[in-house]
């Protein structure tokens, strides 16, 4: 005769209240304390903890960043040229075309 197993009853999540999420993430900001210690003391996983607070920072709007390139003039004495000097062969090499001369200097390799 086969042994009946019975089912498993399903877990139901709780709720956390806005309130309590944010009393919990006050607490994380507190010098000197862990996720892990205050998820310890409210009995809850600190994969929540984390989670909620990436979604606290998600709805923050981001402040406006805006890059500005600005051309500085070079140092006093900054090389511009690059030069290779192999057994006979000098190359001179723009500094501002650096990565192009990689391949070239990889081909003479093999």
């Amino acid at each position: 005769m086969s042994e009946i197993i019975p089912a498993k009853t399903p877990v139901k999540r709780r709720r956390h209240s806005p309130e309590l999420k944010a009393k919990i993430l006050k607490e994380c900001l507190e010098p000197g304390t862990s996720v892990a210690s205050v998820a310890l003391r409210h009995g809850i996983n600190a994969n929540l903890i984390h989670k909620w607070r990436r979604e606290a920072e998600g709805n923050q709007k981001p402040a406006e960043q805006k890059f500005v390139s600005v051309p500085l003039p070079a140092p006093r004495g900054m090389v511009e040229d690059v030069v290779f000097e192999l057994p006979g062969i000098k190359v001179r090499w723009p500094l501002a075309q650096i990565d192009r001369a990689i391949p070239w200097l990889r081909a003479l390799q093999s």
